[in-house]
């Protein structure tokens, strides 16, 4: 509800010719003994009578207080709202992000004399997803206007590792190699790395080969050290060069900003 606050308002009596007519307007005081009309020189007229006098100044002058439901300016500590602020509109929507788990709703009410509440208190706790605020003005009539702010906090974002080969290979997973005659080696097999993670995938390096037999397994640089989130790729090599016959084996271990080793 809109309202002017504070204004006094004038009650007057318009005689006209074959009856009393009551007319109701608004008049600003002007001083002490001075008062002025709304529209100044205003007039009743009638197809049966027009007017004879006016009551300009009436012995008792009336005071009215209308309250304001509405709200001045609403800010949020963290995100933007959508829309801006406008005092006649009363549903907005913000976005944040994951690390803000709380926000502080500012709402200043047109009416001094007004209370505003936000969702029982404020700064508000925010859950991932969608939370809705509500921003609730109380005039002094107990009249009361209902504001709502959407906030939505985004997910936890983390990178992760996924290699392939022809297939994807699971962390601890293997690749058989084959028959490879001594003295010879087999032929090269090319690993893949992506980032089906929400951050960037960085910080890609080798730790130190392992396992029974890490000498007889050749491993090429890194293509790249990171992957952005959605797209890219690493890629390197593998060869195997038996040194003795019978089964070899060996663990390649690749480090990340995932954490640990792959």
């Amino acid at each position: 509800m809109i309202g002017i606050i504070g204004v006094r308002f004038r009650v007057c009596k318009w005689s006209v010719a074959g009856g009393e007519v009551i007319q109701y307007f608004v008049v600003a005081q002007d001083g002490a003994a001075n008062f002025a009309s709304s529209p100044t020189g205003a007039s009743y007229s009638s197809a049966a009578a027009p007017v004879t006098t006016i009551n300009a100044r009436p012995a008792t002058l009336q005071s009215y207080r209308i309250f304001s439901t509405d709200l001045s300016a609403l800010a949020l500590s963290s995100g933007t709202l959508a829309p801006g602020f406008a005092a006649n509109v009363t549903t907005y929507t913000a976005t944040v992000d994951n690390t803000v788990s709380s926000l502080l709703v500012t709402a200043t009410p047109a009416d001094s004399t007004a209370t505003v509440t936000v969702n029982g208190s404020t700064p508000a706790s925010l859950d991932v997803g969608a939370n809705t605020l509500t921003i609730v003005v109380t005039a002094s009539d107990s009249t009361t206007k209902t504001y709502t702010v959407t906030v939505t906090r985004a997910g936890s974002s983390a990178p992760d590792i996924a290699v392939t080969q022809t297939s994807a290979v699971a962390d601890g997973g293997s690749i058989d190699f084959g028959n490879v005659t001594l003295g010879n080696s087999s032929a090269a097999k090319t690993f893949t790395i992506t980032n089906p993670g929400t951050a960037d995938l960085t910080s890609l390096a080798f730790a130190a080969k392992d396992g029974t037999n890490p000498g007889d397994f050749t491993v090429s640089a890194l293509s790249g050290t990171s992957v952005p989130v959605g797209s890219g790729s690493v890629t390197f090599s593998v060869t195997f060069n038996p040194s003795a016959g019978g089964a070899r084996s060996a663990g390649i271990h690749i480090t990340s900003n995932v954490g640990g080793a792959k």
